[in-house]
């Protein structure tokens, strides 16, 4: 083992380094009290020596420090430790590396946000929400999303009375860092905790913020702001405070001025949850959402398309949506896009939307275009999609309903 060691260290294996003491010579078995004596207790014996040689031996005189721009990441729960004190680094760039390798052993499986939590993790994350450097702050963002998105993580940050905390970051001078905080609300928004973490973020005040990040010219930030709204919606009562701040406005301007696909996704699936609700559709009618939803479906991408269709079917429900539909060429746009559409959720929604359309005695005539096409999809889809294929015979038989018919 010491010529190893030696080896190891570059020198002859009994050399020995100036002001340094030789290592300890191994007992003999004489002075075990010979091998008929000591038999039973040799082996221990020879554990012994061994670890006094290591505790002993002669190391090479004035060894090259480490390199302190290093993070080394030390074995079992004492990394959670380390990472969190180097997140105190007085220097960016550490705080830097300690978020990266705690953002790594996040992704690797969700026990070690647990096992984190332990050592008053979240503190250390909320405090660094307002650290000099952008991306620190991102990535406390970062690393509070892994966390909220575990019921323990989300009872952590709200025992602690983070939510205050959360909220300041949407007001951040990058970007960057309020879309990784609007983010950070989405995460809090799941539905753990029975929607706890939703009902804070309301009570403090956090729809409002929504509502102007929603007009924001970043596109990132636009679309994390409708997604967080649309999130906040699994709570019945945030439907009346988010009306009553208007936000049915930037959603219509968000669908009838982006091109970023995924800003329009989320502004159209938020209209859609909306108009579900009575004082929703009165809303959109008022704001003439219709008619940029009604543009979408012509859109070449199918999530966009898909989304557009889901809100219509809510926004042509009520009698006024109806009509306002009707004036902005909802017929017309429909039975082009039943033509050529072949994805089944489209399909899905448009036949709903035929059903609602074809209530109003002025529609009907011209629906009855789309009769063939509805046709053609009962035959092909009766048995992969029956759901799909009901929907058209309704649709069919509200197209060609007469007074006096039951349907």
């Amino acid at each position: 083992m010491w010529s190893v060691l030696r080896r190891v260290q570059g020198v002859e294996a009994n050399a020995v380094a100036p002001g340094r003491v030789a290592p300890a010579t191994p007992p003999t078995a004489a002075m075990r009290g010979g091998d008929a004596d000591g038999a039973a207790a040799g082996k221990l014996d020879q554990f012994a020596v061994n670890q006094r040689t290591l505790a002993t031996h002669c190391t090479r005189a004035d060894p090259k420090p480490s390199d302190p721009s290093v993070l080394t990441t030390p074995y079992g729960n004492l990394v959670y430790d380390k990472l969190l004190r180097y997140m105190r680094h007085d220097s960016h760039v550490m705080r830097r590396k300690a978020y990266g390798a705690m953002l790594e052993l996040y992704a690797q499986k969700t026990e070690h946000v647990i096992l984190s939590l332990k050592d008053d993790a979240v503190a250390v994350y909320v405090g660094n929400l307002k650290d000099e450097d952008d991306e620190v702050r991102a990535m406390a963002c970062q690393t509070l999303q892994l966390v909220a998105g575990t019921p323990n993580g989300q009872v952590a940050i709200l025992d602690g009375g983070h939510i205050p905390a959360v909220l300041d970051v949407l007001q951040d001078t990058s970007p960057a860092v309020v879309a990784e905080g609007l983010r950070l609300c989405c995460a809090l928004h799941q539905q753990h905790n029975e929607l706890r973490a939703t009902k804070e973020l309301l009570r403090h005040k956090a729809v409002p913020v929504y509502v102007e990040k929603a007009a924001s010219p970043d596109d990132d930030v636009c679309a994390m702001a409708l997604a967080a709204l649309a999130r906040a919606c699994d709570v019945k009562e945030a439907y009346i405070e988010i009306l009553d701040h208007r936000a049915l406005k930037p959603l219509t301007d968000a669908v009838a001025t982006r091109s970023d696909p995924i800003v329009v996704v989320e502004a159209a699936e938020c209209i859609g949850k909306l108009a579900f609700y009575s004082a929703g559709k009165r809303a959109a009618v008022h704001d003439r959402t219709v008619v940029p939803v009604i543009r979408l479906l012509s859109n070449e991408e199918p999530v966009v398309r898909t989304a557009a269709s889901g809100a219509l079917v809510a926004l042509t429900i009520s009698e006024a949506g109806k009509m306002q539909a009707i004036e902005a060429g909802v017929v017309e746009t429909l039975t082009l896009s039943l033509k050529g559409e072949q994805e089944r959720d489209i399909l899905t929604n448009e036949v709903k939307t035929l059903c609602n359309i074809s209530e109003a005695p002025a529609a009907r005539a011209e629906l009855a275009a789309c009769i063939p096409r509805l046709e053609e999809i009962i035959e092909l889809c009766h048995e992969e999609h029956p759901t799909l294929a009901v929907g058209a015979k309704r649709a069919i038989a509200m197209i060609r309903w007469q007074p006096g018919d039951v349907y």
